[in-house]
């Protein structure tokens, strides 16, 4: 029991000057001593869930997922862990490996309206795309208040051309949090493709109100003004979201938009 006792005590040392190597800025070092202090109990989930942050911020991303796939076992209970792990499979665009430890994240907090609304997230990037909407609605049905996840969800039944529950999805989002640009920018979107133009338009000049360097919301707003006949305010949405393309270093788009200028008379 001393030396269990004492291990303890050491790895409790190499925790601390992990973490105080870390406000240091020497997280080579930190690194180090997180693995000796997990070489002495292998069972600590926290110094694991540090190990894996320390390496994330090294960018040593394959070691980072074996620290936060040990932290896990150590304690399967801790969502925020499972979460660590996904974004990790994600910027490594493992998206299969994301969503099954999402999965897992599920069956253990089954409740839990963020996991849900991850997956979809995940989903939508898999091209599943009735399998994300369903994400979203079992996260809707956890925390309905959600602005975000009702505007995902509006995105996801879009892109099914289901454009009515889209259209009131966005709706919601907007009742909820009226400064969202996106919110207004694809409700704006789905008001135009139902031939709703003037209510579309309205909702796209909203969103670049909102967001005023928003190149794409000015871009469909003046293809939706072109429909509604009104050519000068067309032009203008259009040469403005060409000049925002261009200060946003997205040279090609905003050399696509010159060459369909060009082709209707203008500069």
């Amino acid at each position: 029991m001393v030396g269990c006792g004492n291990s303890q005590a050491d790895a409790k040392k190499y925790v601390d000057s992990g973490n105080a190597l870390v406000e240091q800025g020497k997280l080579s070092e930190a690194i180090a001593d997180y693995n000796k202090a997990v070489e002495i109990n292998p069972k600590d989930a926290e110094t694991y869930d540090k190990l894996g942050t320390a390496l994330v911020q090294e960018n040593k991303l394959p070691e980072a997922t074996e620290a936060f796939k040990k932290a896990i076992e150590a304690n399967p209970k801790k969502i925020e862990l499972y979460s660590k792990l996904a974004l990790i499979q994600v910027n490594e665009k493992k998206l299969d490996e994301a969503s099954a430890t999402f999965q897992k994240a599920i069956e253990v907090d089954p409740k839990n309206a963020k996991i849900y609304n991850n997956l979809g997230f995940i989903q939508v990037n898999q091209g599943k795309i009735p399998e994300a909407t369903d994400s979203f609605k079992k996260s809707l049905a956890i925390d309905p208040n959600n602005a975000k996840t009702h505007k995902d969800l509006g995105v996801a039944l879009g892109v099914q051309n289901n454009l009515k529950e889209a259209t009131a999805a966005f709706k919601k989002s907007i009742e909820l949090d009226p400064k969202s640009a996106d919110a207004h920018y694809f409700l704006g979107i789905a008001l135009v493709k139902q031939g709703n133009l003037p209510e579309g338009v309205a909702s796209l000049k909203k969103a670049t109100e909102i967001e005023p360097k928003a190149a794409q919301a000015y871009f469909n707003l003046g293809l939706a003004l072109d429909q509604q006949g009104k050519k000068s305010e067309s032009i203008a949405a259009i040469k403005k979201a060409r000049d925002l393309l261009r200060e946003q270093g997205r040279t090609q788009d905003a050399d696509k938009i010159d060459e369909g200028l060009k082709a209707m008379g203008q500069k």
